[in-house]
């Protein structure tokens, strides 16, 4: 293999097989009612009365002279009204200018911005991971708040109850156009909606302290009418491999003349602000790359053979999904990200990429034929496996409660997340091309814990103190958890699933426990199956059932094996 340029020489043999030498946080409960809190709630739901929909349609066919925009471009019916009506006949639109906003304040580093209707309401477990709850009512059906609050279902009375956060804004009061007769985005009257907000929650849980810092690191002050955070803009990727011949004019035109949301730049000229698709550059020489990222640290623990010698980097992205998603012929690519702004989750989950986290997606093929090919099920639990073993395989850090939770996340203890994996596959002749997303808090003690805030607060069981180690890099990390997953890539190819069952089920948080399923059945949670599903018993008739990971979950607060929504 060609070696990377700008390494010390010591480094660029550095080759092989990895070696391996180198408290829970309490949940909080409501006194009053009982309603379980996670400490940390990392949710704002955005509710939208079903009625405002139906009034606008109503409105929409009786006066239709209206202007439209489908896809951003701006097509004009009717010289009655002016250019910038905007109907809105569906929830997504109303929510998407709400989001675009709450981004705005309180920036996208500390909580998730979901829509929630009202059947959701009912039968989604929200409560407990629930920060803020802002409805959108009818001010036709609701004169006063208090009538809205009085209809509300008994769940969002207990959320309430148990003092979770939540505004009401009617409709009318958020836009230009009193009528239902919605004006665009630019019609959202944003003072109006921060001032309420302040006012309900207050500024220190908006910006988490009276101030904030931008991307440059500059702070900024809040007035009552001004707490604006300046979101992270796309930054220029660079890819370093050393088989830059790769990268012919002909893969470029394939790339670039593609719908992919990434192109490929010859030269910096190339690039046109502001970004919006992202460029990526092409180096073989990590000295030409800037400073952002330890490459030399990276290289130095990187000891695999076929994991993670093509590597792109960016500053800033959408998700790092995107980054690796054109250069399949890659094997072992992957693509870190110090911020993504558009992280994701399983099914429709976001992920938060604070600064200093650690955001990266990994591409490599695996045969039908082989045993993992066989039992792709397993791939993500590969993953998150490596991730934890990565630092718990050092000897001083192996005191650390890393834990696993089914299907793909990876916890501090038993309540506070830090890191998860996603895995998606796409099959080419008789192969499959894997590409495992995961993000891990390493030195961002928010929204959660962190590695960092971990090594500094645990105790080690053998001196009773808690020992003064280095606070590794998130670089290390990479590297180590690709080592280690290299390793188990080949030790699954040569002792089969067993051998990585018992190891995987050492480090998980599941076994021997008795939780209710979504129709009230009880059951054991037994371990994995020769598939990776989770396998149960039935209390009740003591058959072994397998759970698949698509669309359910754990839900550990209230010990439910639930249905994911």
């Amino acid at each position: 293999m060609s070696m990377v340029k700008g390494l010390p020489t010591a480094l660029k043999d550095k080759r092989g097989e990895s070696g391996q030498n180198h408290a829970s946080a309490a949940q909080s409960g409501n006194k009053n009612n009982g309603l379980k809190r996670s400490e940390k709630p990392l949710n704002i739901l955005v509710a939208i009365d079903d009625e405002i929909l139906d009034e606008q349609q109503k409105l929409e066919q009786e006066q239709p002279y209206i202007a439209n925009t489908i896809g951003g471009v701006h097509r004009k019916l009717s010289s009655t009204r002016p250019p910038s009506t905007l109907w809105i006949t569906n929830s997504s639109t109303i929510f998407k200018s709400i989001k675009k906003l709450l981004l705005k304040i309180i920036g996208c580093e500390r909580f998730t911005i979901y829509p929630i209707t009202q059947e959701e309401i009912k039968t989604k477990p929200w409560q407990h991971t629930t920060a803020l709850f802002i409805f959108i009512i009818n001010s036709r059906k609701y004169k006063e708040e208090d009538e809205f609050l009085i209809s509300v279902d008994k769940v969002v009375k207990e959320y309430i109850s148990s003092d979770g956060l939540f505004v009401i804004y009617k409709l009318d009061e958020l836009w230009e156009n009193g009528d239902y007769i919605i004006g665009g985005e630019d019609g959202l009257k944003t003072n109006v909606f921060k001032q309420k907000l302040i006012s309900k929650c207050g500024k220190k849980f908006l910006t988490g302290s009276s101030y904030t810092r931008n991307v440059e690191g500059r702070v900024i002050k809040f007035e009552d009418d001004d707490i604006d955070v300046v979101v992270p803009k796309l930054s220029v990727a660079h890819l370093i491999t050393p088989d830059e011949d790769l990268i012919d004019d002909k893969f470029i035109r394939k790339v670039n003349d593609s719908k992919s949301p990434v192109y490929i730049a010859k030269n910096k000229e190339m690039i046109t602000e502001p970004i919006t698709r992202i460029p990526i550059l092409v180096h073989s020489d990590i000295n030409s790359v800037p400073p952002l990222f330890d490459f030399e640290t990276y290289y130095a623990n990187l000891a695999s053979s076929r994991l993670g010698h093509h590597i792109i980097f960016s500053e800033v992205t959408t998700s790092s999904m995107n980054l690796v998603e054109p250069f399949t012929q890659f094997d072992g690519l992957v693509a870190v990200a110090n911020q993504q702004i558009e992280g994701k989750g399983r099914g429709e989950n976001q992920w938060i990429t604070p600064k200093g986290g650690l955001a990266f997606t990994l591409h490599f093929q695996v045969s039908l034929a082989s045993n993992l090919g066989q039992r792709l099920g397993f791939v993500q639990h590969l993953a998150s496996l490596s991730i934890i073993k990565s630092v718990l395989n050092i000897p001083e850090y192996s005191h650390l409660e890393l834990k696993l939770k089914w299907p793909n996340d990876i916890y501090w203890g038993e309540h506070s997340k830090i890191g998860g994996v996603i895995v998606t596959s796409r099959l080419e002749g008789n192969n499959v091309h894997c590409f495992i997303g995961c993000g891990l808090n390493v030195s961002n003690p928010s929204p959660t814990e962190c590695i960092h805030s971990i090594i500094k607060q645990s105790i080690d069981p053998k001196s009773g103190e808690i020992p003064n180690l280095p606070l590794l890099s998130k670089e290390e990390i990479l590297a180590r958890s690709l080592n280690q997953l290299e390793v188990f890539l080949k030790k699954f190819e040569r002792e089969g699933v067993q051998s990585f069952k018992n190891e995987y089920l050492r480090h998980w948080l599941h076994s021997g426990k008795c939780v209710r399923m979504a129709n009230t059945k009880e059951v054991i949670i037994e371990g994995l199956d020769d598939q990776g599903y989770l396998l149960v018993k039935d209390v009740a008739s003591g058959l072994l059932l397998s759970v698949h990971p698509d669309g359910n979950r754990f839900d550990m607060l209230n010990n439910l094996l639930v249905r994911k929504v």
